[in-house]
């Protein structure tokens, strides 16, 4: 029988974690979350945030705040 992969666990957990989320819920968390581990930190200025999640449109934006909402504490 083949060992667990640990990064196979890792993905299986944050699949589970983001179940909830729409494809453009998404999106933005997974370029949000890669800025916070990048970096330690999210920007304060919301149009930076915007910027970091590539939410243009109003309808993007909402999504953005939404996924903020959500998963982060701002």
């Amino acid at each position: 029988m083949p060992k667990p992969s640990p990064l196979r666990e890792w993905w299986n957990k944050f699949d589970e974690h983001t179940a909830d989320l729409t494809q453009g819920e998404y999106g933005a968390y997974r370029l949000l979350v890669n800025w916070y581990y990048a970096y330690s930190e999210l920007p304060v200025s919301r149009e930076q945030l915007y910027s970091i999640a590539r939410a243009v449109s109003l309808e993007e934006r909402q999504r953005a705040d939404l996924v903020l909402h959500k998963r982060f504490v701002l």
